[in-house]
């Protein structure tokens, strides 16, 4: 499976350059064509423009489409980054104690012991913006964690903050809860500009 999400991240990143090469090159007939508009006028002028205009979309779709095939390397990257980090660790459970494995974070991952694993996006699902951490829906999520025998992965911004990581296992600790067991990793144009 590891050989696989390889094998796509590397056709990902190959028909990305592919796409940007195709761009360069009709960057580089865009600006002959506007050299060359200045030097005529009339219908040779207005068949430039219109080419010039051909051009111009034709880059702009290929630019999305580059996008499109960075972002899918980026994800795939992630999830083959996020598995690893789930099958490396051998036997060690969460107590508790340990510190959360961040994004990036060569150490390997704890073994999750549960029959589901439950993604928490913690803004606006558990907290307010008026009152913080809502109790109620951590009593749901709490009682959904034990129905399930479940794992809990926060996927929210929260996970970059260690103060409001802390914030809230502090809250489900008040209520009796699991603590989170896992972090996703960061994937996604944002980080793809990253060195």
């Amino acid at each position: 499976a590891i050989a696989k999400q390889q094998c796509n991240i590397q056709q990902s990143l190959s028909q990305e350059a592919e796409l940007r090469a195709q761009i360069s090159e009709i960057n580089k007939e865009q600006q002959a064509l506007k050299r060359e508009q200045y030097k005529v006028s009339g219908k040779a002028r207005d068949r430039i423009t219109e080419r010039l205009a051909v051009l111009a979309e034709k880059a702009k779709k290929l630019g999305v489409s580059a996008d499109v095939s960075q972002s899918e390397a980026t994800f795939a990257h992630g999830t083959s980054d996020f598995d690893a980090r789930l099958a490396k660790r051998e036997g060690g459970e969460l107590d508790g104690t340990e510190e959360l494995p961040q994004s990036g974070d060569p150490s390997p991952a704890p073994k999750l012991r549960g029959h589901a694993v439950v993604f928490l996006e913690a803004d606006g699902a558990v907290t307010s913006a008026a009152t913080g951490i809502l109790d109620d829906p951590l009593r749901l999520l709490r009682d959904l964690l034990a129905a399930v025998n479940g794992e809990l992965v926060l996927t929210s911004e929260w996970r970059h903050d260690p103060r409001l990581v802390r914030f809230l296992e502090g809250t489900m600790a008040r209520l009796d809860m699991k603590g989170i067991s896992l972090t996703t990793p960061s994937v996604g144009p944002r980080n793809a500009q990253q060195p």
